[in-house]
Order: C-alpha cells, then structure tokens, then sequence
C-alpha cells in the first residue's frame, strides 16, 4: 500500500524533507501544504518579506546541495537575471554571501526539479499553495489535518506520516507601538519610516538587515577615492541618522572566514 505523506510547508526544511524522500524505491503519495501562493521559497527568503539590501546568513559552501549546489546554480543564470538578482557574475564563489531574495529563488528551483525527479521516479507528488493547515489530529489509523482552502472552507485530509516545516512565524503587525518595531521583517514595515533619529536595538544580522533596508531607503553606499565605503544620504532623507546599540559591543563572529572543514589542530591546551 502506498504511504501517504504530507509535508506542512515548503521552505528549506520542507524542500529538504522531500530531497529525502524523492530517492525512495516504493511509490510514495506525497503533499505539500504551502499558505503562500508560490511554493519553495520560504519565508526567510521571500521577497514579500525581505527587502533586496537584506543578506541571507549562510553561504554557498555551508547550504547542502539538494540538486545542485547554489554556485552552480548562480553560474549557469542569465547576465540578465544575474543583474536582477544583484548579483556580480564575478563574485559568484562559495564563499560569497548573497540577498536573501537570490536563496529564494535557488530554493523555488530545486524545489521544481525535486519535484520532477519525483514523478519520474514513480511519486505522486501534490502541492497545494494558499492551504493552510489549521488542526493536526492523531487518529487511531491516520493521522488527519484540517486545511483551510483558498476559498475559505475548511476540508479534512488523512495521511500516514506528517513533517511539520512551518518554520519561522513573524507577527501579522511588527509595529506593536508608534515608531516601535520588535522585527526587521517584513521590511516593507521599516520603508514606511520617517526619515530622522532611529534606534536599533543589537548589533547582531538582524539589526544589519534593518539597518540596510532602512538606510538604503533614503540614499546609498559607495566607495569614494580611497576605497573607503561611504554612505550619502538622498534629499528625501535629509536628517536621516541610525544609532545600533549593543549590550556587548560586538559584531557578528565572521566564523565563514575560518578554514572549511576545519584545519587540524596544531596547538592544544594542557588537559
């Protein structure tokens, strides 16, 4: 009998919930439950959510390939969607960190070919967008689930087996008090900010990524004559000045410049 599979959600763990699957020699009845209306970019690297100066946390070398690793990827794109992605055809390397909108994109990708290797390979395979699964119930036979349809109705599914990849989960309304947001996302929240004295409390990617969104909102970076990066406000944002505040007064660790695997020890601590 075929097992019945069902994935809740198809971000990065959802895609490589079914990179796992998709190999398997017996035939599988698989879906996909995905409350947006594209799948396989996830909300971390969704561009309703992110804005283009936001950068993902993760490069190349460290993202585990699922069909085809990321620099492969970026390689064989366009001049044309490597230029809308903001992407320099030179500094694609595996070190290189790129906008969270361009891991959404490589994501959606491999999500489409997983999906073709797996109806080749005998799967069903179902994605159903704009669902959201509203109940998991744990049945003496099944285990069923509660979707809500695009139209609004509610209607029960029974499967064998459930993978839950809902991943991150942002408030509907970040602007909890006037002038007040408790996340960066999504980012078109912080393009709505005035231009004028703003706060951001840590120093860490996340305060980076509000940073950025909002700072490129009123003007722009550039290298001047010695190659040192300045930022020049736009007439728009005249008055425009951000203070980041950290308990620690420490950057992020920039762990990606340290040997990938790890060079072997060549100093060690008395025990």
């Amino acid at each position: 009998m075929t097992s019945k599979i069902a994935i809740i959600g198809s971000g990065p763990t959802g895609i490589y919930t079914l990179a796992g699957l998709v190999p398997a020699r017996v035939p599988l009845s698989i879906t996909v439950f995905e409350v947006e209306a594209d799948a396989g970019k996830g909300t971390p690297y969704h561009p309703d959510i992110n804005d283009q100066a936001m950068l993902a946390n993760i490069a190349s070398i460290e993202l585990p390939p699922i069909c085809e690793n990321l620099v492969d990827w970026l390689r064989r794109q366009s001049d044309l969607e490597l230029e809308r992605l903001n992407v320099a055809r030179a500094q694609i390397k595996e070190r290189e960190f790129y906008p969270r909108i361009v891991l959404g994109e490589y994501l959606q990708s491999q999500f489409q070919q997983l999906i073709e290797k797996g109806i080749a390979n005998q799967h069903v395979i179902d994605v159903k967008t704009r669902h959201r699964v509203v109940d998991i119930k744990l049945q003496p036979e099944d285990i069923q689930l509660t979707v809500r349809t695009p139209d609004g109705e509610r209607k029960d599914y029974a499967f064998d087996h459930v993978v839950m990849a809902t991943g991150h989960d942002w408030p509907e309304t970040t602007e909890v008090k006037p002038g007040y947001f408790v996340s960066p996302w999504p980012a078109r929240a912080l393009k709505s900010i005035d231009p004028g004295s703003i706060a951001i409390l840590g120093t860490s990617l996340s305060a980076i990524d509000a940073l950025m969104t909002v700072s490129t909102a009123y003007g722009a970076f550039y290298l001047d004559a010695s190659g040192q990066l300045q930022y020049q406000s736009s007439a728009a944002g005249e008055g425009f000045r951000a203070t980041m505040m950290s308990r620690k007064g420490l950057l992020p660790e920039a762990d990606f410049y340290c040997d990938y695997p790890y060079a072997p020890l060549q100093i060690c601590t008395v025990e």
